[in-house]
């Protein structure tokens, strides 16, 4: 065992995203008027740390970070608080998968003191590779190993709405409740900015694979896992068939590789044709008038 994610399920919200100063929530971090960057507020860091302690009694943990999207500036109301952990995998070679994960179902899950966002653990045998990640919090240190880039706020706004359409996707259908992408704006980007918008969208479709590629090695239907993960022409209707037996979170992860193939094909049409290309012909006939929902 390599990797054990414990990804919960997609929160739906109706809140538009609020970004405060330092372009970070100000219920997660505390901020400074001397310059010195924000650190993660006391009380959350206090539940960190307990939750870890906890979880070192099953297996032992060498280090530990906090990555993802709370940690940039497209965040969202429902962003998780995404704790990467390190641990020895002469150790865990010992121990039991479904120990580990039966503690980790335990403490993960649970919203961060006085926030709506969820904390998730995530278990990793290997050296984190924090080159993978836009942004990296030493939470025992209270510093930042990586900040994030700097990326132009239209850019920032086109990430948190195909964030936020992710998380409307209905657990079993597949289907997207809240579509926040309109492709018709996204003709008014500068063929810099859609370059920007497709380098940011790819980082994060990585990171889904990297999870679903771990969960292949832990899941007892790692077969048909495989073949859906693998399978870079699936569409919605192929999960919602095929997958009827896998658990509803992993579900979750193959719709939304669905839509990042799709959405970042778009860009790649776009980016392709240049200013040629005709963004009409994207925009769907159907009653939605967008092609961005198509199942």
């Amino acid at each position: 065992m390599k990797f054990l994610d414990t990804i919960s399920e997609m929160i739906h919200t109706d809140k538009e995203i609020q970004i405060p100063r330092e372009s970070l929530d100000s219920g997660v971090f505390q901020f400074f008027d001397d310059g010195r960057p924000p650190i993660l507020m006391d009380s959350i860091k206090s539940q960190i740390l307990q939750d870890l302690r906890n979880l070192e009694e099953v297996v032992p943990i060498t280090d530990f970070f906090i990555v993802g999207d709370i940690l940039t500036p497209y965040f969202t109301e429902a962003s998780d608080i995404d704790v990467f952990i390190e641990v020895d995998p002469e150790v865990t070679d010992n121990l039991s998968t479904a120990g580990i994960f039966y503690n980790l179902k335990r403490l993960t899950g649970r919203y961060a003191t006085n926030t709506k966002h969820k904390i998730l653990y995530h278990i990793h045998t290997e050296n984190i590779d924090l080159e993978k990640h836009d942004a990296v919090y030493d939470i025992i240190n209270e510093r930042w190993i990586k900040r994030p880039d700097n990326v132009n706020r239209i850019i920032n706004e086109y990430l948190t709405n195909f964030n936020e359409t992710l998380q409307s996707i209905d657990g079993v259908s597949g289907v997207i409740r809240r579509d926040k992408i309109d492709l018709k704006e996204i003709d008014k980007l500068s063929h810099l900015d859609l370059q920007m918008l497709r380098y940011q969208l790819q980082k994060q479709y990585d990171l889904l694979e990297t999870n679903l590629e771990y969960l292949v090695k832990i899941f007892p239907d790692h077969h048909m896992l495989k073949r859906l993960m693998n399978d870079n022409t699936l569409t919605v209707i192929e999960v919602r068939t095929y997958g009827k037996k896998l658990p509803e979170f992993i579900r979750m992860l193959l719709f939304k590789k669905f839509y990042f193939m799709k959405f970042i094909q778009r860009l790649d049409d776009m980016l392709i044709a240049d200013d040629e290309f005709d963004v009409r012909a994207l925009i769907n006939t159907s009653r939605t008038g967008r092609a961005f929902k198509e199942a």
